[in-house]
Formats: structure tokens, sequence, C-alpha cells
């Protein structure tokens, strides 16, 4: 289901209503800060564990957790797998007929063609031997057909219901721009798109690394725009501080690296711009997709230029990573196609051309004045 479509909810009202446990795994504490926030926020009783909290808070959740006090109980997959302590909690209470439910948020991690695979997503394979009997729901916005094929594969699930909708989010407007190769010429445009289209707007701009996340959040404080950097090695009370700042409207623009990236809900998002390159069409999708969540329009720019897309391919490991920027540098240089064609299409997703309506730079602004050269002979 696209981002911003209502996924969570699938679980949380279940989990709401049943007197039983829910067990979610999700990837990234950010994330799992959101989905709390929100639960609270309608008095559902929910908890988090994670390595990365205080001793004294571990155990409180944990008693909570024997005494049957939580209806969602959220860890990392990390957690999961490592924690045994948590694991013979689990199959206490699994023994005692006390879980509801197992959820794997971001379900495209399991596989290792998903574009965010994370290793110990593959140790929740043993969620359907340990836990016989209890019901598995997996959750994503960004899963191709073979990722699909390789989530069954990996959670051994036997003919399992498959409930898909379009990917289309007719809301958000997408836009690639040439990126200046000057760094401050660079920065100096995301400041006009915020200072001209933007102004006192919420907004995500991703960026490759820390360094340039603190540069740019640096230029445009110069400028007076509320910005804040976040990347994963900032420590976790200060990204929970940035976060928190951030969702209540302090901070109005958050640079951040992909670490802020997976479910994050903030429904006001009017822009989302990359200031680096995407590594795949299925991160685009994934970061677009916190814009313009409430419904309203807003605006997914992709700043590019091929010296960026050239350091990119450089870093790539092996063919599927060659493969996802390729993609890319497909969706950047093409110069007619409907940019949700292109997204669409990817997915293996039906395309309808009323499913634009002029929300993408090509529909709204055609091009003919151009020629085309096929280099295929030269490169053969």
């Amino acid at each position: 289901m696209p981002t911003g479509g209502g996924k969570s909810l699938i679980y949380q009202l279940p989990a709401a209503m049943s007197q039983n446990l829910t067990i979610v795994i999700s990837p990234l504490i950010a994330l799992i800060q959101d989905q709390l926030a929100a639960l609270s926020k309608f008095g559902v009783d929910s908890a988090t564990l994670n390595s990365e909290m205080p001793p004294g808070e571990k155990k409180n959740v944990m008693k909570k957790l024997t005494d049957k006090k939580l209806k969602i109980i959220l860890v990392t997959p990390e957690f999961f797998a490592r924690s045994k302590n948590f694991m013979n909690k689990l199959t206490k209470l699994h023994h005692e007929s006390c879980i509801n439910l197992f959820v794997i948020d971001e379900v495209h991690c399991c596989s290792q063609w998903g574009h965010d695979f994370r290793p110990d997503y593959q140790t929740l394979s043993l969620i359907k031997t340990q836990f016989s009997g209890v019901p598995l729901l997996g959750l994503t916005a960004t899963a191709t057909v073979d990722v699909l094929v390789d989530i069954q594969k990996m959670l051994d699930l036997t003919d399992p219901v498959i409930i898909t909708s379009p990917y289309n989010r007719p809301n958000l407007y997408y836009k690639v721009v040439h990126k200046p190769d000057n760094v401050q010429d660079a920065q100096t445009l995301v400041y006009n798109f915020i200072k001209n289209d933007f102004a006192n707007a919420t907004g995500i701009i991703y960026a490759a690394t820390s360094n340039e996340c603190d540069q740019l959040t640096t230029f445009l404080r110069k400028k007076n725009i509320k910005a804040v950097p976040y990347y994963a090695n900032m420590s976790s009370e200060a990204k929970n501080k940035v976060h928190k700042k951030w969702f209540t409207g302090i901070y109005k623009v958050i640079v951040a690296t992909i670490a802020f990236g997976m479910g994050i809900d903030k429904s006001d998002v009017r822009f989302v711009i990359h200031f680096s390159l995407p590594k795949s069409l299925e991160s685009l999708y994934q970061e677009t997709g916190r814009a313009g969540r409430n419904g309203l329009k807003a605006h997914c720019i992709l700043m590019y230029n091929l010296f960026d897309w050239l350091k990119a391919y450089a870093y790539t490991q092996n063919t599927k990573e060659e493969n996802s920027i390729t993609q890319i540098l497909k969706y950047c240089t093409d110069i007619q196609t409907c940019r949700r064609k292109l997204i669409s299409e990817y997915f293996d997703d039906t395309w309808r051309a009323l499913d634009c309506l002029k929300m993408c730079d090509h529909c709204s602004e055609p091009k003919e004045d151009f020629i085309t050269y096929d280099v295929q002979p030269c490169l053969a």
C-alpha cells in the first residue's frame, strides 16, 4: 500500500480491541517513536524495547510484558534476534495463548532483492516455527514482484494472502532539476526553492552523508531557515530531540540521510528535496512518500547531475546495486515520459494516464524541442 495509505491501522485497530499482545518488528527507532506517540495519543497501552534504552526502562517494560499490561510492543529486528530474555518472555506468553499477532513492518527489508535489506530480518523466519498458529502480517510500500516472492520464501509462508493497492499518490508533484556542480550554487538553489515556494513550510531534504547534512544545515541557518540535521551516527538522545522538535514545528526543515527514512509520519510535510541522488527508485518512492500525508499538494524535487550519479555508481558493490542506480539515471534523464508512469511501471503497477493530471514536470511542462540519439550501437 502507498506511503501514507494507513498500513499501521491494519494492526493498530485489532490490537486496541484485543485482550492479547501484538508484536511489531520495525526497522528504525525514529519510526518506532512515531508509532508510540500516535498510540499514546489514542490511549493504547504500548511500549518499545531496544538496545539503546537504559536498563531501568527495559526492566519496567519487561514487567509490563509479564503482567500482560501491553497491547502492542514495538522492537527492532536486531533486538528481536539477539535478546534471549525477550524471546523467553514471548515464548511463555505464546504457551499461555496470549499473543494476538506478529507484524513485520517494512517487510521488504527481509529480501536481499529489496532496497533496504537488513540481515537481522532474516532471523524472522523463526516466527512461523517457534510461534506456530499465531498470524503473521507483513507491510510495505515498496515491493516489486521479485521482492514479494523472495519475502514469502524467506519467511516460509505457504499460500499467503497478498493484498495490494495502486502505488500512485495523486497529490505529490514530481520534478527533476539540474543540480549545479558548485556546492554553494547547489545549496543556494535549495534555499531559493524554500524561500520562493515553501516559506515557513515543513519539509525534508535528503543528503548522502552526515557532512553534507551539516554543511547544508549551516548554510540554510545563515539564511534564517529553521533547519536541523539528522543522521545515523548522532546519539539516540540527540536524534530523539531533533525528531520531536521537527515534529512539533520548532524546526521547519530537517536535513537528513536515509536514517530518517521509512515510515516517518508527519501530515503537513509540503516538500521533499533530494539534494543527493537516492540509490534506487524504491528509495525515491519511499522517501518522497513522507510528503503530503494530509492529502494536500506537496512537491518532490530530485536534484540531478551526472557527476553525482557517477560517484554513486562508483560505490556500488554488486550487480543489484548497479541496476538500481541505473534505474535512477533513466528516471532523471528521461525527457518526456510521465514521472508517475516510470515509477508505476517499475513496481509492475497498472498505469492509467489519468493518474497524473499534470502532477509532474513532464506532464505540466511538456518539452517538444529536443533531438534524440540512439547511442546503443556505439556502446556495443
